[in-house]
């Protein structure tokens, strides 16, 4: 499927933060199979009724035609009618940066939970856009609208209420079910998850601390559910955990339907916030923020956190020390390591040990 990839900048200023913004949404896009077969930026306040501009709106129509384009991907967030009124305008698909997440996410889901909890954020992201759309076909088939009409939205939104409320019961279950797995490893071990922005390099050094050999491939998102390892030094028991990444402007109906996978982080004794080290300064900075924000969302900030700095082997001597020095401030002692080829891992375990039986 062939692509464009579309972003309205509202800060003429933010060059660079949009041009990461774009990557990624390539990113993800790729992820799945799209071909990307172009970009359109406008700077500009949203518009109501397509977010961009009548005539941005016109040059994308020419470009779908001449560029054979099957989709419109956003990394704005669009309103209901905003995608009724594109896809209208350009007779082909429109969908947003959430959207496309929940595309990446279905892609890798496996366990009937992620399932599960991919339904329930496509529920909630749905009422808007059934009631929207029903609003508009009883409007055009009941002029007057009101009796009839309303009742068929209402019925429609009904049985996605009913829906989502039996999807609901049943994550809670299985957060009820999780919660009694928790305290009974917590009775016998530590447990450490790896947290950070997704694919920084948590599956390969969950995968190199442990011998394992759990799923690690370059692209986003491999990870939805917390997987958790068994690992012995020095004769303690350690419990490992490779969580779901983090990414910037993660909507908060993924955070809702994902509360309990993220909860892993916000239950552990140490949480190791692992940051791809080869990413441009601005972009590591962006990504620890976003990392940071995510981490006070899920309630998880106050768990003692130790920053890991992955692909150093992507690098060399100068780069590293240029970046440690601009990265001082922003964050205290963190260790450098390359997950892939095992580059500093005896210091990392020894922060590890430290940060869990110091104070006992």
């Amino acid at each position: 499927m062939r692509c464009l990839i579309a972003l309205l900048k509202i800060n003429p200023h933010d060059h660079y933060e949009y041009l990461m913004q774009l990557e990624e949404l390539e990113a993800l896009a790729s992820t799945i199979g799209y071909e990307v077969a172009d970009r359109i930026v406008q700077t500009h306040q949203p518009r109501p009724k397509y977010l961009i501009g009548a005539g941005k709106v016109k040059e994308i129509k020419d470009l779908i035609q001449t560029k054979g384009i099957d989709l419109v991907v956003f990394d704005n967030f669009l309103t209901s009618r905003q995608v009724f009124e594109l896809e209208e305008a350009w007779d082909i698909d429109v969908i947003d940066k959430f959207d496309l997440i929940l595309n990446v996410f279905e892609a890798h889901a496996t366990s009937r939970e992620a399932k599960l909890q991919i339904e329930l954020a496509r529920l909630n992201r749905n009422v808007p856009f059934v009631k929207t759309l029903l609003g508009r076909r009883v409007r055009a088939e009941h002029p007057g609208y009101g009796g009839a009409g309303e009742f068929i939205v209402h019925s429609s939104l009904t049985g996605i209420r009913q829906r989502i409320s039996k999807v609901s019961s049943e994550l809670d279950r299985h957060e009820a079910q999780k919660e009694i797995l928790r305290a009974k490893r917590k009775e016998v071990a530590k447990i450490v998850s790896l947290a950070g922005y997704t694919n920084s390099g948590k599956s390969t050094l969950l995968n190199t601390l442990t011998g394992e050999e759990q799923l690690a491939r370059d692209e986003l998102f491999t990870t939805l559910q917390t997987k958790t390892s068994r690992i012995r030094w020095n004769g303690e028991k350690i419990l490992i955990n490779d969580t779901i990444g983090f990414i910037r402007k993660l909507p908060h109906v993924l955070v809702s339907a994902f509360k309990a996978t993220l909860s892993d982080i916000r239950e552990s004794d140490l949480i190791l916030l692992v940051t791809d080290f080869s990413n441009p300064l601005k972009e590591i900075l962006q990504k620890l923020k976003v990392s940071r924000a995510t981490l006070k969302e899920i309630n998880a900030e106050s768990v003692p956190l130790i920053h890991v700095f992955n692909k150093i082997d992507r690098l060399n001597t100068e780069e590293i020390q240029f970046k440690l020095g601009e990265l001082e401030s922003a964050v205290q002692n963190p260790v450098l390591i390359s997950a892939k080829y095992g580059l500093n891992l005896d210091e990392l375990k020894k922060k590890i040990n430290e940060a869990l039986y110091s104070s006992t």
